[in-house]
């Protein structure tokens, strides 16, 4: 959402400001990402999905710079694949389970429970809807 905003404002102080609000923000998100990660993977299985999202995001921090290649065709494109990229990313995290108030899952069984759960207590929400 930020970047939107970065792509109309001129050089300067303003954008500096919104710049740093954006990455404050995607540092709070990383930090978040790690805890969340930790709690959706069973106990045998929480080191190694550990180090294969942060192998993930060591990969995108390596291939982050290249991106910026793209604004030689046209000078928004970096700035809009961010966006979209974040976009995406907030999409999908609605679909993960709710962790609050359980406990973290011992087995690949718990963790596919917690996953069922979610989505029973999801479908009983929408009928209450109606």
């Amino acid at each position: 959402m930020i970047n939107h905003i970065l792509i109309f404002l001129a050089p300067g102080s303003a954008k500096i400001v919104i710049g740093m609000i954006g990455k404050s923000a995607i540092s709070g998100a990383f930090g978040c990402t790690c805890i969340f990660t930790a709690e959706l993977y069973p106990t045998l299985m929480r080191g190694m999905a550990l180090g294969t999202c942060s192998l993930a995001s060591w990969v995108g921090g390596i291939l982050c710079p290249f991106i910026l290649i793209l604004a030689k065709t046209w000078a928004p494109l970096p700035l809009v694949l961010f966006s979209a990229a974040s976009f995406i990313a907030s999409a999908l995290i609605t679909f993960l389970p709710e962790t609050k108030g359980t406990n973290l899952p011992e087995t690949m069984a718990e963790a596919e429970q917690l996953s069922k759960r979610q989505q029973r207590k999801q479908t009983v929400d929408k009928d209450e809807i109606f």
